[in-house]
């Protein structure tokens, strides 16, 4: 049976599905949501991990629902999910992707499985979850659309990273999977714009969230309370030992680890003013497919644009000449 292209009601105040709520960027989301009156649908793979965000005692606890998710799960189980989260406060308005981790290692040091266990999490999970509540998400958005001021404008959110810009040894199975990431919200936000589905991708630099923390474990990723930086099970001296370039890496990352510049709670709180327009984003018609978040990624992403523009320069006559004369461009 299809989903659903229409709800029966849709909520009067901002009502959030976050994933990956149990720890990061996902849990600072959903306490700050549910400080701002917001209702909170968090979830994880494990429902336990979600037990200290709003206990019973909390005056939010009303506006707060823990579901268990595991974003790799099949497309009839996120959908039945989606039915179930929209009939708790009677619609959901915003969903913010942010279950994911790192896969640290060298090409050469990685599995199949491994890698195809990156991308499953990182990528089409993201995918998978957004998706199943894109019915949901269109039906708010012709409500808000009906009725701007009595009903919140609707939107997604994902993360990708500074390492949507740039790789390198050891990070290059990771920063593909926030490569894809931004790239697949680019081309969201076009096809929500008609529903009115604002949609944008958070490229966050470096955050105390506990991102850094490195384990050898496979058993503790997209954030259900464990490590976030899984080394791969093979390690290779001529990469990971003294001198190697993923050595390098690692030694950079482990003495970064609950020392990075950004904070993540100021962090949060320009990401929820720029997707509900409040604070000092009150009034933007707007919100920006892509949101650089902290000075280092600003920095990481000016110095990409400045290196590619150079590259343009240097390799565009050779480029320009592999053109037919009587070709259709679709990009100009």
């Amino acid at each position: 049976m299809s989903p659903p292209t229409t709800a029966p009601s849709t909520p009067t105040k901002p009502t959030i599905l976050i994933s990956g709520a149990s720890s990061g960027f996902g849990r600072t989301l959903a306490l700050l949501s549910l400080a701002r009156g917001y209702n909170v649908i968090a979830t994880s793979r494990s429902l336990s991990s979600l037990a200290g965000i709003c206990p019973p005692s909390s005056p939010h606890f009303s506006s707060f629902c823990p579901l268990a998710l595991d974003v790799t799960a099949s497309d009839g189980a996120l959908r039945s999910l989606a039915s179930a989260a929209a009939r708790k406060f009677g619609g959901v308005t915003h969903v913010f992707a942010c279950a994911g981790y790192i896969l640290d290692g060298a090409w050469e040091e990685s599995s199949s499985s491994e890698l195809a266990s990156q991308f499953a999490t990182n990528v089409l999970g993201m995918v998978g979850a957004v998706r199943a509540f894109l019915p949901h998400l269109r039906a708010a958005g012709e409500s808000w659309k009906s009725s701007p001021s009595a009903a919140p404008r609707p939107g997604i959110l994902t993360f990708g990273s500074l390492g949507s810009w740039t790789s390198g040894s050891g990070t290059s199975l990771y920063c593909g999977t926030k490569w894809a990431c931004s790239g697949l919200t680019e081309g969201l936000k076009e096809e929500m714009r008609p529903f009115g589905v604002d949609v944008m991708v958070v490229e966050p630099g470096m955050f105390r969230t506990g991102f850094l923390s490195s384990s050898s474990s496979t058993t503790t990723t997209e954030g259900g309370g464990g490590s976030h930086r899984i080394l791969t099970a093979k390690s290779l001296p001529i990469y990971s030992g003294p001198g190697g370039p993923v050595h390098a890496t690692r030694q950079a990352l482990d003495s970064a680890d609950d020392k990075q510049v950004g904070d993540t709670e100021k962090g949060c709180n320009l990401i929820l003013d720029v997707m509900m327009r409040t604070g000092k984003m009150e009034g933007r018609e707007e919100v920006p497919v892509r949101l650089p978040l902290g000075k280092d990624a600003i920095d990481v992403i000016r110095g990409k644009c400045q290196e590619t523009l150079k590259l343009l320069e240097e390799w565009e006559e050779l480029a320009v000449g592999t053109a037919h004369d009587d070709g259709i461009s679709l990009y100009n």
